[in-house]
This record gives structure tokens, sequence and C-alpha cells, in this order.
């Protein structure tokens, strides 16, 4: 029965009533490596989920400080410590010891966007979000109309959520230069860091193009974009307008497979995350 699972699982240690699985919790992944694209990377679980030893959970007395480590840990500013120290085990002895710093509501307000996904995060959302006031994006791209801080309401509601994959990467690259500028670091700093410690990471970026809505389209990361060799992708890349179609297969849901067809719509755009970085950097100079 779910009540005996629960208690024998340990309590918080501020209030002996409360156990770990009771609240909103930080996962993070333990074992990794610097051939992966990243290796420190969080995110947010509801109440209720257990886990087993392949990844660390942290539970938070304050919901804001929830929020606020996830965002830091989601950072390439902070992974470039433990591969700095070449750690490939991501247990609590280490993570423990990451700096706390404070950061601008944007910035958390992002990482809302990018966690409250669904109905089980919606408690998170309306108690933090009201408390935000996040800048509009700090780049241009058609997609980014239809998501972001402009679409999001004080309540949750599916527009909350950050979704597309152009939009995802936009979040996550502004939080890379908040981050940064909370740490005194330089835009020449953030960008050194990127070139020299990420390397897959960059290469992904180099080789990963988009479409008008922000999907992506064609990526060396696998089950990303269409199903096609280099090769043929490189005679439909410059394609002006219309959209390359692709048939797939759902079957993750109970009443068995659905057939449906994803449209990518030209042209299609390969974005420059250095150039992003240093669009960011300014905007969020002159703005915060």
């Amino acid at each position: 029965p779910w009540e005996a699972y629960r208690n024998r699982v340990r309590p918080v240690p501020w209030e002996a009533e409360t156990r770990h699985l009771d609240g909103f919790r930080l996962f993070v992944r333990r074992q990794v490596n610097a051939g992966n694209e990243r290796s420190l990377q969080g995110a947010v679980f509801s109440y209720g989920f257990a886990h087993v030893d392949g990844c660390e959970s942290v539970y938070f007395k304050k919901l804001n400080n929830l929020i606020q480590v996830c965002t830091l840990w989601n950072s390439l500013p902070y992974d470039f410590i433990p591969r700095s120290f070449l750690v490939s085990d991501m247990r609590w002895s280490f993570t423990s010891q990451l700096p706390m710093v404070d950061l601008p509501s944007t910035a958390l307000h992002r990482t809302l966007q990018l966690n409250c996904l669904t109905l089980h995060n919606a408690p998170l959302w309306n108690e933090l979000a009201p408390g935000y006031a996040p800048l509009p994006w700090a780049g241009s791209h058609p997609c980014l109309d239809a998501e972001g801080s402009q679409r999001a309401t004080p309540q949750w509601q599916r527009q909350c959520a950050l979704r597309r994959d152009y939009v995802r990467r936009q979040a996550l690259l502004e939080i890379d230069v908040l981050v940064a500028m909370a740490l005194d670091l330089s835009l020449d700093e953030l960008i050194q860091i990127y070139r020299l410690v990420f390397p897959v990471m960059r290469n992904y970026e180099e080789n990963t193009w988009y479409d008008q809505q922000g999907r992506i389209v064609w990526s060396p990361i696998t089950g990303k974009g269409l199903k096609m060799p280099r090769g043929e992708w490189e005679r439909h890349r410059a394609l002006p307008k219309g959209c390359l179609a692709e048939d797939v297969e759902d079957n993750f849901l109970p009443d068995g497979p659905h057939a449906r067809t994803i449209e990518y719509q030209a042209p299609f755009t390969r974005p420059d995350r250095e150039r992003d970085y240093r669009q960011a950097w300014t905007y969020f100079a002159k703005n915060l």
C-alpha cells in the first residue's frame, strides 16, 4: 500500500511528518561523462514520485529556492564546474557545494515555463508565477510570438509552458546569459566556456535546423526531426517556401498507435548560438 511505502521514505530535516516525496523536488541524473552533450541538468518533479539510485533528488523548504537552484543547474556556467573537476557521479556531496547567487525574475520565470508542462506542476506555477515580472524574449524568430512570458497567465494553463524546440532553446540560452551576469562573468568568458568545454553541444547547435513553427526539422540528435541522411537533407534545406512532410506513428497512448503527418514549414533556419548570446547579453544589459 502507498502509505506503508511512504512511511519508509526518510522525512525532511525540518519536519518529521513530511516525507521526501511529499513535495516538489529537483531531480538530477547521477552518472555523466564529458562525452555527453551536458552533465549537470535538473528537472522539477511533482510530489508523489519516487526514484531509484540512478538519480539524486533534492527537497527544498522554499519553492522559490527550488526554482532558483534548478535555474542555476541548467545553465552552462554551472555545468562548467563539474566538467572542470571531471565529476562523473552527481552525488549530493558535490552538488551541495555549488554556490547560490540571486537571479532576476526573468530567469526564474523561464525555468517555470520549461518545467511546468502539465497539470502535475500547476500548483508550483500558481504559487510562484504571479510573483515574477519577466521581460519579453531577447531574440527574434516567428515562433517566439506564439509562446513565452507574454502568453503566460497567473494561473496555470496549457499555453503557459514552452513546448516548441526553438522556444525552449531560446529560454535556455537566455538563462545561460542571466546566470553568467549574476556570477560577474563577461560575455567573452561565457562564449569561451561554450566553445572549449561543450564540443558535443556545439556540434549539435551547428548542425540543427528549425522550421518556421519552431520545430527541429533536421539534426544529428537521435529522434529529432526528419529521418533522412545528411546528403538528402542538404538537397532540401534551402527550400524557399512550402513544407517537407513526414508520416509518423505515435504509440504511447492507451488506445493504441496513431498515425499522423508532421509538416515542417520552410524556409528553414540554423541559428548561431554565439550570435544569440551576444544579442541576449546586449538586451539584458540594457533592460535589467
